[in-house]
Protein backbone atom coordinates (compact mmCIF):
# COMPACT_ATOMS: atom_id res chain seq x y z
CA UNK A 1 0.00 0.00 0.00
CA UNK A 2 2.22 3.44 -0.97
CA UNK A 3 2.18 6.47 1.19
CA UNK A 4 -0.79 8.03 -0.24
CA UNK A 5 -3.50 5.53 -0.32
CA UNK A 6 -2.52 4.66 3.31
CA UNK A 7 -2.71 8.00 4.14
CA UNK A 8 -6.42 8.46 2.86
CA UNK A 9 -7.03 4.78 4.58
CA UNK A 10 -6.15 5.67 7.86
CA UNK A 11 -8.03 9.25 7.37
CA UNK A 12 -11.37 7.34 5.86
CA UNK A 13 -11.16 4.62 8.75
CA UNK A 14 -10.83 7.51 11.20
CA UNK A 15 -13.85 9.16 10.00
CA UNK A 16 -15.51 6.05 9.83
CA UNK A 17 -14.89 5.19 13.52
CA UNK A 18 -15.66 8.50 14.84
CA UNK A 19 -19.29 8.32 12.91
CA UNK A 20 -19.60 5.27 14.61
CA UNK A 21 -18.68 6.02 18.08
CA UNK A 22 -20.59 9.47 17.72
CA UNK A 23 -24.37 6.96 16.33
CA UNK A 24 -23.71 4.84 19.40
CA UNK A 25 -23.53 7.43 22.17
CA UNK A 26 -26.78 9.49 20.28
CA UNK A 27 -28.26 5.98 20.05
CA UNK A 28 -27.72 5.00 24.05
CA UNK A 29 -28.71 8.92 24.68
CA UNK A 30 -32.15 8.42 22.74
CA UNK A 31 -32.60 5.35 24.00
CA UNK A 32 -32.84 3.78 20.42
CA UNK A 33 -31.50 0.12 19.08
CA UNK A 34 -29.03 0.83 16.77
CA UNK A 35 -29.18 0.17 13.15
CA UNK A 36 -25.81 0.07 11.76
CA UNK A 37 -26.40 0.43 8.09
CA UNK A 38 -27.43 3.67 9.22
CA UNK A 39 -23.76 5.01 10.11
CA UNK A 40 -22.99 3.25 6.55
CA UNK A 41 -25.41 5.20 4.40
CA UNK A 42 -22.51 6.26 1.79
CA UNK A 43 -22.60 2.44 1.02
CA UNK A 44 -18.90 1.86 1.40
CA UNK A 45 -20.00 -0.48 3.88
CA UNK A 46 -16.70 -1.68 6.23
CA UNK A 47 -13.29 -0.02 5.44
CA UNK A 48 -11.77 -3.28 5.74
CA UNK A 49 -8.07 -3.82 7.15
CA UNK A 50 -4.65 -2.52 6.00
CA UNK A 51 -1.96 -4.25 3.86
CA UNK A 52 0.86 -5.25 6.40
CA UNK A 53 4.33 -4.10 5.22
CA UNK A 54 6.27 -5.90 8.41
CA UNK A 55 6.28 -9.05 10.66
CA UNK A 56 7.51 -8.24 14.37
CA UNK A 57 9.37 -11.43 15.91
CA UNK A 58 5.83 -12.73 16.87
CA UNK A 59 4.74 -12.48 13.59
CA UNK A 60 2.24 -9.10 14.19
CA UNK A 61 1.44 -7.32 10.84
CA UNK A 62 3.28 -3.92 10.81
CA UNK A 63 2.56 -0.66 9.02
CA UNK A 64 5.49 1.03 7.30
CA UNK A 65 5.04 5.01 8.21
CA UNK A 66 6.82 8.04 7.70
CA UNK A 67 5.37 9.99 9.99
CA UNK A 68 4.24 9.31 13.50
CA UNK A 69 0.73 10.41 14.93
CA UNK A 70 -1.33 10.38 18.08
CA UNK A 71 -4.25 8.54 16.09
CA UNK A 72 -4.41 6.04 13.45
CA UNK A 73 -6.35 2.79 13.05
CA UNK A 74 -7.75 0.79 15.70
CA UNK A 75 -5.40 -2.21 17.28
CA UNK A 76 -2.66 -1.78 14.79
CA UNK A 77 1.44 -1.42 14.91
CA UNK A 78 3.35 1.54 12.72
CA UNK A 79 6.70 1.39 12.71
CA UNK A 80 9.14 4.22 11.57
CA UNK A 81 12.51 4.24 10.71
CA UNK A 82 15.04 7.25 11.14
CA UNK A 83 17.27 8.20 8.97
CA UNK A 84 19.84 7.23 11.57
CA UNK A 85 18.74 3.95 11.64
CA UNK A 86 16.87 4.34 14.51
CA UNK A 87 13.34 2.72 14.83
CA UNK A 88 10.23 3.43 16.60
CA UNK A 89 7.40 0.96 16.73
CA UNK A 90 4.27 2.58 17.51
CA UNK A 91 0.75 1.16 19.52
CA UNK A 92 -2.53 1.78 18.98
CA UNK A 93 -5.58 1.03 21.12
CA UNK A 94 -8.94 -0.36 20.09
CA UNK A 95 -10.30 3.97 19.95
CA UNK A 96 -6.75 4.36 17.24
CA UNK A 97 -4.85 6.54 19.95
CA UNK A 98 -1.46 5.87 20.66
CA UNK A 99 -0.33 4.13 23.68
CA UNK A 100 3.10 2.83 23.85
CA UNK A 101 6.08 3.41 21.57
CA UNK A 102 8.82 0.96 21.59
CA UNK A 103 12.36 2.40 20.62
CA UNK A 104 15.82 0.58 19.22
CA UNK A 105 18.13 3.56 20.34
CA UNK A 106 18.10 6.36 23.33
CA UNK A 107 17.17 9.46 20.32
CA UNK A 108 20.66 10.41 21.02
CA UNK A 109 20.08 10.89 24.28
CA UNK A 110 21.81 8.38 26.46
CA UNK A 111 20.93 10.16 29.81
CA UNK A 112 17.52 10.40 29.78
CA UNK A 113 17.08 7.14 28.08
CA UNK A 114 20.44 4.23 30.11
CA UNK A 115 18.13 1.68 29.35
CA UNK A 116 19.56 -1.72 27.29
CA UNK A 117 22.33 -2.26 25.40
CA UNK A 118 21.53 0.34 23.01
CA UNK A 119 19.07 2.85 24.92
CA UNK A 120 16.06 1.01 23.58
CA UNK A 121 13.02 1.52 25.98
CA UNK A 122 9.54 1.92 25.86
CA UNK A 123 7.48 4.98 26.42
CA UNK A 124 3.77 5.10 27.40
CA UNK A 125 1.40 7.64 26.07
CA UNK A 126 -1.28 9.23 29.17
CA UNK A 127 -4.17 10.57 28.53
CA UNK A 128 -6.69 12.79 30.52
CA UNK A 129 -10.07 12.84 30.81
CA UNK A 130 -10.85 15.19 27.78
CA UNK A 131 -8.70 12.68 25.59
CA UNK A 132 -5.59 14.59 25.59
CA UNK A 133 -2.05 13.50 25.95
CA UNK A 134 -1.05 14.33 29.66
CA UNK A 135 2.64 12.89 29.57
CA UNK A 136 4.82 10.23 27.91
CA UNK A 137 6.60 8.42 31.15
CA UNK A 138 9.93 6.26 29.74
CA UNK A 139 10.89 3.23 30.78
CA UNK A 140 12.76 -0.19 30.08
CA UNK A 141 11.18 -2.72 27.99
CA UNK A 142 9.59 -5.52 29.77
CA UNK A 143 10.58 -9.42 29.00
CA UNK A 144 7.67 -9.82 26.77
CA UNK A 145 8.43 -6.22 24.91
CA UNK A 146 11.76 -7.32 24.17
CA UNK A 147 10.25 -11.18 22.62
CA UNK A 148 8.29 -9.35 20.53
CA UNK A 149 10.61 -6.71 19.36
CA UNK A 150 13.75 -8.61 19.52
CA UNK A 151 13.71 -8.49 15.74
CA UNK A 152 14.71 -5.02 15.66
CA UNK A 153 16.69 -5.09 19.12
Amino acid sequence: MGLHSLKNFISAKVRYNGTSDEYVKFSRAMGLPQQRKRVTVDGLGDIGNPKYDLKNAVGRGIIKVNKVKLKSLPNIITQKTSSNGGIDRNYYDSKGRQIKQITNHNHGNAKKHPFGKNGEHTHDYIYNEDGKLASRPVRELTEQERKENSDIL
